[in-house]
């Protein structure tokens, strides 16, 4: 969501000096529109930190409210279709409301439709607009949804190449979709390609980047399933050392450790098996005993 320019940090923490501005100007007033942007904007940020629901509720009524004031072909209204189809998903992940998903990825078509092959903002919208189709994938599993969420990811990585600030994300999001549809459908070539977006994004994240431990998490895991289809310990070797760094990276009670723990010592038994070396099998049993307790804490 793209932050108004001018808004200051206590502004966005409180929804009061937006909520007066925007009753000084009347119906017509051609700023209106920005003033409903800076107040949803101000609650939302709200909502984020205090997770008051009627905070959210409000957004969404003024991010409704400035896009009826610009209709196409006004040049703010693709920014006004992105920022409440992005509350309206997040009122889908919180409410699990179908009606919010499909008014989202309404306006994310919308937004993209308005946006000419080379503009700036296409790889943002269409990165918010696969996010959307996958998750409707994941509710009502049509495949038509993940095939239009791999091609927005596929089109988002052509327009940021090499040396581009976001390419590791555009790698990453296609490598997780390319992932998904690798285990729906065991299709091989899916495996091998998001292997490889995998592989260009790692080289991209740096050692403490907060994506890294996921990314090398989902490569191990890929890796792993490309030992077990063609029996090639050089990948399960990889995938172990990939799951080390996740768990380096994840210490303490960081929330993804304990699934950086089994799956490393998943890995390890599945070593053991093919080479039976005692020293897998215990690094095995030790990482799953971690990755309880952790469960437990």
């Amino acid at each position: 969501m793209l932050v108004p320019p001018f808004l200051k940090k206590r502004d966005a923490e409180e929804a009061g000096p937006h909520r007066e501005t925007l009753e000084l100007r009347p119906p017509l007033d051609p700023n209106r529109a920005q003033s409903l942007n800076d107040l949803a904007f101000a609650l939302s940020t709200r909502f984020k930190k205090k997770g008051d629901f009627k905070d959210l509720e409000a957004c969404i009524q003024c991010y409704r409210g400035a896009l009826e004031l610009l209709p196409a072909p006004h040049p703010s209204r693709c920014e006004a279709l992105s920022n409440l189809a992005d509350k309206l998903l997040s009122r889908f992940e919180n409410t699990g409301d179908l009606k919010n998903l499909e008014e989202s990825i309404q306006c994310q078509r919308e937004a993209l439709e308005l946006l000419p092959p080379l503009h700036p903002r296409r790889p943002i919208s269409l990165n918010n607009f696969g996010i959307a189709l996958l998750a409707r994938f994941a509710q009502k599993g049509d495949f038509e949804d993940l095939d239009a969420s791999i091609r927005c990811h596929q089109e988002a990585l052509e327009l940021r190449p090499a040396l581009h600030p976001h390419q590791n994300i555009s790698l990453d999001n296609l490598a997780n979709t390319l992932q998904l549809r690798s285990m729906k459908t065991g299709d091989f070539g899916d495996l091998e390609e998001s292997i490889q977006c995998y592989r260009e994004a790692l080289e991209l994240f740096p050692a403490l980047h907060h994506n890294r431990p996921f990314s090398l998490y989902n490569l191990g895991s890929m890796l792993t399933a490309r030992f077990r289809k063609k029996g090639k310990f050089e990948d399960l070797d990889e995938s172990i050392r990939c799951h080390r760094e996740a768990v380096e990276l994840s210490p303490g009670l960081h929330l993804d450790r304990h699934e950086s723990l089994n799956a490393l010592g998943h890995a390890l038994s599945t070593r053991f098996e093919g080479n039976g070396d005692i020293e897998d099998l215990d690094e095995s049993i030790r990482c799953h005993r971690e990755a309880l307790e952790l469960r437990l804490t």
